[in-house]
Parts: structure tokens; C-alpha cells; sequence
């Protein structure tokens, strides 16, 4: 297992949080299908409608959805 700086550990709980709320509200299936959103970008580097002005690309992974 990597072991994570807790500024970098914050920071992605904090991206996972963004990008998960438009799905517990219901608006979105899926974080990737929300337009405005970020995710595909550190996900997978996909350019989007916005901006992200970035230079270290956190690397996240897709966990399935809570039971």
C-alpha cells in the first residue's frame, strides 16, 4: 500500500466528495456523466468544458458505489 501525505489524503477526499455529491443528490448516475464536472479530467485526463489548472494529476480510482 502507498502511503500518503495527509494534505494529498485531504485532497482527494475532498475531489471525491466534489465529484460524488451530484450523485447522492440524484442529479447524475455517475460523476463522469455530469457535465461540468472535473472527474473524467482526473480520471483520465479527458479535456472538458472547464478549465483545470493543475499541475500535479492526482490519480484516482473508481470505487463502486456504497451498498
Amino acid at each position: 500500500m502507498i502511503s500518503m501525505s495527509g494534505t494529498v489524503k485531504k485532497r482527494i477526499d475532498k475531489l471525491r466528495y466534489i465529484h460524488g455529491n451530484r450523485v447522492v443528490r440524484g442529479l447524475v448516475a455517475s460523476p463522469e456523466w455530469w457535465r461540468w464536472s472535473s472527474f473524467r479530467w482526473y480520471a483520465s485526463g479527458e479535456v472538458g468544458p472547464i478549465r483545470i489548472n493543475d499541475t500535479d494529476t492526482l490519480v484516482m480510482t473508481i470505487r463502486p458505489p456504497a451498498a
